[in-house]
């Protein structure tokens, strides 16, 4: 099979006449490849093989990255776009009068709330079971009372 895939990859020099030919040319040259590539990798050390594959997963993540921040950029320009179409419409009116909805205030007019929290004046007593002039004063004496 391997002579045969070369002799089909040596015919791709010849100008081919039909595109049945062409797929045909660039499916055997394709066989070939994968085949080579695979006597290579069954020639790597296990330890190589596993770092090549955890690679080609890094980069299979990071495409995929790459194209989801380009969707959410084009989102993102789609919707400025829109806002900007809708401040054109609204044009000089005030929010008041348009009853827009503004989501948060321009950073020159953010201002800082602080909030005091401040203790209770009177802690709340714990409630002592015994109580009285009877009651045990230190732990050992608790102790003692509490077992039969």
């Amino acid at each position: 099979m391997l002579v045969a895939l070369i002799l089909a990859a040596g015919a791709a020099a010849l100008p081919a006449r039909s595109t049945d030919q062409r797929l045909s040319l660039m499916e055997a040259r394709q066989m070939l490849q994968s085949q080579t590539l695979w006597q290579l990798q069954a020639a790597l050390p296990p330890e190589t093989a596993r770092a090549l594959n955890d690679l080609d997963l890094h980069l299979q993540q990071d495409r995929e990255r790459d194209e989801k921040m380009q969707q959410l950029q084009s989102q993102v320009s789609v919707l400025e776009q829109r806002m900007q179409a809708i401040e054109l419409l609204l044009g000089d009116r005030s929010l008041a009068e348009s009853g827009a909805i503004r989501a948060a205030p321009p950073p020159a007019q953010t201002s800082v709330m602080v909030l005091t929290v401040r203790p209770p004046t009177k802690p709340a007593r714990a409630v002592h079971k015994k109580s009285g002039p009877h009651a045990p004063k230190n732990r050992a004496e608790r102790l003692s009372a509490q077992e039969p």
